[in-house]
């Protein structure tokens, strides 16, 4: 009977220090995961200028506009090239990184950010024989990025399971050189708000997600999560 008692009771005690440990633990997780994530970025950003990636060339784009005035509806293209985005060198944490632990596997999720961007493109507008070459200037307030890592228990390096471009900010557009096609100001404005947005959420991923890989191949996890 008083064997009973005392493991009943050696039981409770170990459940006591065990949930206390628990919450120590988790914010030493979550800040360990902010700083391996910043040793991350920072060996991703180096990458991003020593290979001479930022300005980052977009690729070319084709887009097609109209636009009603009176009882007409006019209808031309544009085609852009020599596209760039400046700003991939100041990708940043943005917030916590969490950290779950399952199966003997690390992963790692969060948001990045890269803000006061500004891009580029020397491009045609065509409407009919009036075929004008334009410049066109963009700043872009912010890019949210996703970020999903997993680490494999067998000590191979960690790697990118996830990233994706969620959200892009206000996006300003200047456009010099459309006479004469200055009334179609506003309908051209709105293609390149759409081929910017388009263009960067396809320009960012490959190399963003390929400088992190490298990174994480370097840069290992702290001791006592693996």
């Amino acid at each position: 009977m008083a064997s009973s008692g005392y493991l009943a009771a050696l039981f409770i005690l170990l459940s006591v220090i065990i949930t206390q440990a628990r919450v120590p633990l988790q914010k030493r997780q979550t800040g360990n995961a902010n700083d391996y994530i910043d040793k991350v970025l920072e060996n991703a950003r180096k990458h991003f200028r020593e290979n001479n990636m930022d300005p980052l060339p977009l690729p070319e784009a084709f887009e097609g506009f109209s636009k009603k005035i009176l009882f007409v509806t006019l209808s031309g293209d544009v085609k852009a090239w020599d596209g760039f985005v400046q700003g991939l060198s100041r990708l940043n944490r943005a917030g916590d990184i969490t950290l779950r632990y399952e199966g003997g596997t690390i992963f790692l999720s969060g948001s990045l950010g890269i803000d006061k961007l500004s891009a580029g493109y020397t491009a045609r507008a065509r409407l009919g024989k009036l075929a004008p070459t334009i410049k066109v200037q963009a700043w872009i307030a912010y890019i949210s990025v996703s970020l999903g890592v997993q680490i494999p228990s067998d000590g191979s390096p960690g790697y990118v399971n996830h990233l994706d471009i969620h959200n892009i900010g206000k996006i300003d557009i200047k456009i010099d050189g459309l006479i004469p096609l200055n009334y179609l100001l506003t309908a051209i404005s709105f293609v390149f708000l759409n081929i910017f947005k388009n263009v960067l959420k396809k320009a960012f991923i490959p190399p963003i997600t390929n400088a992190i890989n490298g990174a994480l191949r370097q840069i290992d996890m702290p001791f006592g999560f693996l």
